[in-house]
């Protein structure tokens, strides 16, 4: 920032008055959010004068990634360099002609003067109150008034008394008189300061409402020069951070002949200083601080070297001389698979993958984001899916049915990986976290339970029993599971179950008979029927495994 302003100040100085200074108010016309920033695009309309000069761009964001500026112009005005400023800005305010001030003002003069002028007579009451008392002690104090002068007769004494008694009679109805007069001026004198103290406060808070207010003016400076007088256009573009973007979806199935909707919103945020205000709004995946330059490579020295190591490298084990175990390389020790894939892992052990295409979301209508550092949620698409509805049982773990929605071919849209809130009939069935990667090329849903189709299984007796062959123990397990479908409605189910899979070629386990055909998979051992069942129908499905193993074998995991 300083360096900014020393240049700024160095080329005024170097141009002397040849280059005029102009600041300039500008527009936004687009903002691109990225995933973590964004770019902002604004635009604004300049008389230029013939030569050199400086256009300032003021009233920008806190946040400008400074080395990402662009500028744009007519072909016949110049663009000489790009600079960053910050501009220490102290507003003017006008204090002493607010009307409310002015009033307040003048009645704080007022009560100062009345104060003051309360005050001094307290002061002449009080001092009246002195002259009184000394006028008392003075009569008091007599050495007649004592008793104490000789010679004095009985009718002199007499007389004195009746003197000093109609004198201090007078002096204390006085001294009361004053006193009350006293009191209620200090009463008032009481009341006139409280109401200053009123009048002080709401002077200051009001003079603390309009103070100037000081901030930093964020500027974009551009150096041109022009040929001509003109009227030209100017574009700036730049990146800034704290503003980003998160992907967020609902899903909404209605009826199973309905296609789904798959609605795509984002969850803006930005706290650059600058509200966006009824602008062009694009949302984009991509990450501009990415290296987008093709990576080098350099020489790759090996190196002989006393100190022996010992390495392993994808389960083969090698010795090699050196402090890294890519000092030396023996091809003919280090056997690789021919799909091996291999990753360059970063200092943090994690692998790094760069991907350099992204998606750009037009906004089709303007938006407004405030800068509170808040999210804001903005729709951004609507899709159409097709789906495939089929119901799902697992008898051993759930009597009821779930139905599954299956969505072919979904990489082709367009979206970004994010959680995802499903929606079924207009009843919220839960969450999920849409990952392109892991669901391959068809997404399965799944739309909650399904009631109306339940299942009873249990173990047959009947077709269960132990037997002895040899030195093996046999053990044959017969199952029966009736499916009920009470829906008005033809449709298709899959029943999964499954037999225990062994991991002792000792143990044999495999499937002996099945109702309905199904699917196993040894590997996993998971039995799948597929079965077309008709409204109101109810099926029974039957099957018999069989596990062999040694009879002095204890066998685990049941």
């Amino acid at each position: 920032m300083q360096k900014a302003l020393l240049a700024f100040s160095m080329i005024l100085w170097f141009t002397g008055t040849m280059a005029t200074e102009k600041k300039v108010e500008s527009k936004i016309r687009e903002v691109t959010v990225f995933l973590n920033n964004a770019q902002i695009e604004r635009t604004a309309t300049v008389r230029l004068v013939s030569g050199e000069q400086f256009i300032i761009f003021k009233g920008l964001e806190t946040a400008i990634n400074t080395g990402t500026f662009r500028a744009g112009s007519p072909s016949d005005v110049i663009i000489n360099e790009i600079m960053h400023n910050s501009e220490y800005i102290v507003e003017e305010s006008d204090v002493n002609n607010d009307p409310l001030i002015r009033s307040l003002q003048r009645k704080i003069r007022s009560l100062n003067d009345s104060i003051y002028k309360i005050g001094w007579d307290i002061e002449d009451k009080r001092r009246k109150l002195g002259v009184l008392e000394q006028e008392k002690n003075l009569l008091l104090q007599n050495p007649i008034m004592k008793g104490t002068s000789i010679g004095d007769s009985l009718d002199l004494l007499i007389n004195a008394t009746d003197f000093l008694r109609t004198q201090l009679n007078e002096i204390n109805e006085a001294s009361i008189e004053i006193s009350q007069e006293q009191y209620y001026l200090e009463q008032d004198l009481a009341g006139m300061r409280n109401r200053l103290s009123v009048l002080q406060n709401q002077l200051n808070e009001k003079q603390y409402e309009i103070q100037p207010s000081t901030y930093y003016d964020y500027q974009v400076i551009l150096s041109v020069y022009s040929e001509k007088e003109q009227t030209v256009d100017f574009n700036i573009s730049y990146l800034v951070n704290n503003a980003g973007w998160v992907p967020i979806y609902d899903i909404r199935a209605g009826d199973e002949d309905d296609p789904i909707e798959l609605v795509m919103k984002a969850k803006v945020y930005q706290q650059t200083g600058i509200s966006w205000e009824n602008v062009q709004l694009n949302l984009s995946s991509n990450n501009p601080n990415l290296q987008k330059q093709k990576p080098v490579l350099y020489p790759w020295y090996l190196y002989e070297s006393s100190t022996q190591i010992v390495s392993t490298y994808g389960g083969a084990t090698r010795k090699s001389s050196g402090t890294d175990a890519n000092a030396a390389y023996y091809a003919d020790e280090v056997q690789v698979e021919e799909d091996a894939v291999l990753y360059y892992n970063n200092a943090g052990g994690s692998q790094t993958q760069q991907q350099f295409s992204y998606q750009l979301y037009e906004l089709n209508r303007k938006m407004t984001v405030p800068s509170d550092g808040q999210y804001h949620q903005l729709p951004v698409k609507t899709f159409e899916l097709t789906a495939k509805y089929e119901h799902h049982i697992v008898p051993k773990l759930d009597c009821n049915a779930y139905l599954i929605a299956s969505i072919g071919d979904w990489q082709g849209v367009d979206i970004l990986n994010g959680e995802a809130n499903i929606y079924f009939q207009n009843t919220f069935i839960g969450k999920i976290h849409l990952n392109r990667r892991a669901f391959a090329d068809t997404l399965k849903l799944s739309m909650g339970e399904d009631q109306r189709i339940f299942s009873e299984r249990r173990l047959l007796k009947s077709g269960s029993k132990n037997s002895v062959i040899g030195g093996n123990l046999v053990k044959e397990y017969k199952y029966e599971v009736k499916i009920t479908n009470t829906t008005g409605d033809s449709l298709e189910l899959t029943m999964e179950d499954q037999l225990p899979i062994s991991q002792n070629e000792k143990i044999k386990i495999e499937l002996m008979d099945s109702d309905g055909d199904p699917e196993y998979d040894i590997s996993t051992g998971k039995i799948t029927w597929k079965l077309k069942m008709e409204p109101g129908e109810t099926r029974i499905i039957t099957f018999r495994s069989k596990v062999t193993h040694p009879k002095d074998m204890t066998v685990v995991g049941w």
